[in-house]
């Protein structure tokens, strides 16, 4: 088959593989799309550490089932399907709660800590376990297929961080999963979205997508990062999000919101600087910052 493989950091190459194996409870699937997250983008720099080369990487994919494991009886071939990336062992105590994310022994599809290697899916074959899987509809196209993780954690994040009609929202970081994030928020019924962004490209993406006056309501103007709110904005301001890896002079959330504000932090992979430790732990906390996602 055919895979890109990152053969050393900064060095990717379209390799021959042989089609890997399914086991007795796994699934051999077809790849048709599959996102670039920005946790692949720093593998391929090796800046988190996560993907020691030779590593085929991806994980945000749609597919169709090619073959099934010997033990596999509740999925047949030619289903449309996408999948966690998280490969939990479903065996453990947290597992056993249903706290798959939680898992003592998870692996991560597409990476390579050290201490495992797992192949992605920036290939024409992988496997992965069947209790994985999740089934498509008919009427949604493998391209979308392969932003459900992305949109699903924007839409978690949100759902977390408990947003009431005509709320007002602060997004800080406009990369991918903060202007799905500013889209959620819009939905949920936000009065007000604020997006703050050092580059303007992605400042004119947020205004695209929601925080801009397209919608009634919304706020005109994205604020710069280095720009101080008046004060009497700063008592409306009711929930922040961190969802991009900012590494220059931003805002601190808990100084642009007022007491009572809800806050949800959507960590990103390999950098803990941009969330405070307390918001990094990968559990719930009922406090005013909760823990959305993190690797």
């Amino acid at each position: 088959m055919n895979a890109l493989l990152l053969k050393d950091y900064m060095n990717l190459k379209l390799v021959q593989m042989p089609v890997p194996e399914a086991g007795p409870e796994d699934v051999l699937v077809r790849v048709r799309a599959c996102g670039i997250c920005g946790s692949d983008v720093r593998g391929f720099d090796g800046s988190t550490g996560r993907r020691i080369p030779p590593l085929v990487v991806g994980h945000e994919a749609a597919s169709e089932i090619a073959q099934t494991g010997a033990g596999v009886h509740d999925w047949r071939v030619g289903e449309r399907v996408t999948f966690d990336s998280t490969i939990y062992c479903g065996q453990c105590f947290y597992c056993a709660r249903g706290e798959v994310n939680l898992c003592q022994n998870r692996q991560v599809l597409g990476v390579s800590p050290g201490r495992y290697r797992r192949h992605g899916a920036f290939a024409e074959y992988v496997v992965v376990p069947r209790r994985i899987l999740y089934r498509l509809p008919d009427n949604l196209s493998f391209e979308h297929a392969a932003m459900i993780e992305a949109v699903s954690v924007a839409v978690h994040a949100v759902s977390l961080t408990p947003v009431r009609p005509g709320d007002t929202a602060v997004v800080v970081g406009s990369g991918m999963i903060g202007l799905l994030a500013i889209q959620a928020l819009c939905h949920a019924g936000c009065a007000r979205v604020i997006a703050v962004d050092p580059d303007p490209a992605r400042r004119e993406l947020a205004r695209q997508f929601g925080a801009t006056g397209r919608r009634t309501g919304v706020v005109r103007a994205v604020i710069p990062p280095r720009t101080r709110p008046h004060e009497g904005n700063l008592e409306a301001l009711t929930l922040t999000s961190r969802c991009a890896r900012l590494r220059c002079h931003m805002p601190k959330p808990a100084n642009m919101i007022a007491p009572e504000a809800r806050r949800g932090n959507i960590p990103g992979s390999g950098d803990a600087s941009v969330v405070p430790a307390r918001t990094s732990l990968p559990q719930s906390a009922d406090a005013n910052a909760i823990p959305i996602w993190s690797f």
